[in-house]
């Protein structure tokens, strides 16, 4: 975790520049984040259960790929798409991540089903994206929402739910 000079604390060097923040004077800048499991016995090995790591990296693009204990290189066009195919890979049940550009823009969203990401969904306020996310976690068919749409992949990148 990136510390700026005023000591606040950012999950990355590239979320701290952003924020115009400088680093900790003689702090290096840091290399990246990994997902692992917290520790010993958290995991068999199974998907969803993993007792790997996954790496994510970061394009510089708004694009990032991860890497798992395997090899497997994974294209992720947005980063809550990343976040939960890690979070699908390493922990079972439904996962949900949403993200607001601090601009006064829309909230986006995506979701792990247990089975594969899906979004991204984009919502006009915070009641919408409140509102996408009960459906998720209730196991509602998200078909049926009005205020939320899933952007087309572009590209033949091996996105899943895409």
């Amino acid at each position: 975790m990136a510390r700026d000079s005023e000591g606040g604390y950012h999950l990355s060097d590239s979320m701290m520049r952003s924020k115009g923040k400088k680093p900790m004077p003689g702090k290096p800048m840091s290399s990246g984040m990994s997902a692992k499991p917290a520790g010993p016995g958290m995991g068999g090995g199974a998907p969803g259960n993993s007792a790997g790591h996954t790496t994510l990296h970061d394009h510089g693009d708004g694009t990032f790929h991860t890497e798992g204990a395997d090899g497997q290189r994974e294209e992720h066009p947005h980063i809550g798409h990343a976040l939960m195919h890690m979070a699908g890979a390493h922990s079972d049940g439904i996962h949900h991540h949403a993200h607001h550009d601090g601009m006064g823009g829309s909230i986006t969203s995506h979701h792990h089903d247990g089975m594969q990401v899906h979004g991204p969904h984009e919502h006009g306020s915070s009641d919408e994206a409140a509102d996408h996310m009960k459906g998720v976690m209730d196991g509602q068919d998200e078909a049926g929402s009005e205020q939320m749409t899933e952007t087309p992949n572009d590209g033949d990148n091996n996105l899943h739910g895409l």
